[in-house]
């Protein structure tokens, strides 16, 4: 598992438990872990944004820091 990975992991761990819960229950959980895992990837290495920090790209790019809710692979608004 990558750092991003294991960031956002902790992330979603610590700020939405029960929509991870509710994703592993689902058995989503690591595909919506790799799906945002590959998102914040590319917007990391996107050229021309490296005076920005993670979260002003995150931002810029509207990349969700919230798990998506189980069965919906959309970010959903929280």
């Amino acid at each position: 598992m990558s750092d991003t990975a294991i960031e956002i992991a902790n992330r979603w761990a610590l700020g939405w438990p029960q929509a991870v819960k509710d994703l592993i229950a689902t058995g989503e959980y690591l595909v919506a872990l790799k799906a945002q895992e590959r998102e914040e990837i590319r917007v990391k290495l996107e050229p021309g944004l490296s005076h920005l920090s993670s979260w002003e790209k995150a931002q810029e790019y509207g990349l969700c820091q919230h798990p998506p809710t189980a069965s919906s692979s959309e970010c959903d608004t929280v």
